[in-house]
């Protein structure tokens, strides 16, 4: 199995992070919907990354996971993504 990660720092004004921190701590249903959206958004840019990028090929990727938590010394979100395949090749674009 081959993976690779590639983190993402977002920069946001501080009260736009302050509130997407509050939402979090209050749970999953105080996280407004662009929340999922979002991740489902990398997920799905990382399968289609032949489409979107030249001279990279179509992978079977195996694994592809989108983690985004607010960051208050940015200020900002950290977006971090980690992508794993079984084939013989990486998955570096994939992650990015």
């Amino acid at each position: 199995m081959r993976g690779s990660a590639a983190p993402r720092h977002t920069h946001l004004p501080p009260t736009r992070t302050r509130s997407i921190a509050l939402a979090l701590n209050e749970g999953p249903r105080a996280v407004t919907c662009a929340w999922p959206s979002a991740c489902n958004a990398g997920i799905m840019a990382s399968k289609r990354t032949h489409e979107l990028i030249p001279l990279c090929h179509p992978l079977m990727i195996s694994k592809v996971e989108v983690e985004i938590e607010p960051d208050a010394t940015l200020p900002g979100l950290v977006v971090r993504a980690r992508v794993k395949t079984s084939g013989q090749t990486g998955v570096e674009m994939e992650a990015l």
